[in-house]
């Protein structure tokens, strides 16, 4: 079962930035189905990776449509993008290390962080982005 399952009220209206927020979702949701069969640490490694290098991207398409159309708030946005990323990077090389194990805090503040993010940040963006053409 999904530990977070897309809802429409997570749409921005952009194709690309909804189909990227489903497939971050999934990853998430890969993640928790791995840590509850109690898959071994490569396996685990592999999605936080893949949880890291995916965040980037979706960060990096992001901030291009807010840099390009000059949305007011990109840095306010463009700083809770660095915290999760610093936050998933010192995770993944705390797990890499050794240092770590999963947890359920780390699911829920993933769980927590991503769903505020989508349903509250990113909605702000979408009116500005939608009237000026980016759907």
């Amino acid at each position: 079962m999904p530990i977070i399952a897309w809802t429409e009220d997570m749409l921005v209206h952009i194709e690309k930035m909804d189909n990227q927020h489903k497939k971050l979702l999934s990853i998430l949701n890969d993640l928790n189905d791995a840590m509850l069969q109690e898959k071994d640490k490569e396996v685990l490694s592999g999605i936080i990776n893949a949880l890291a290098d995916y965040t980037y991207y979706h960060f990096m398409t992001e901030e291009k449509y807010l840099d390009q159309f000059e949305y007011p708030e990109t840095t306010r946005h463009k700083n809770e993008h660095r915290y999760f990323a610093e936050e998933v990077t010192r995770f993944q090389q705390q797990f890499d290390q050794g240092e770590k194990t999963l947890s359920g805090d780390i699911i829920l503040f993933l769980k927590s962080w991503v769903f505020n993010h989508i349903r509250k940040s990113d909605q702000k963006y979408s009116p500005f982005l939608n009237a000026r053409g980016v759907t």
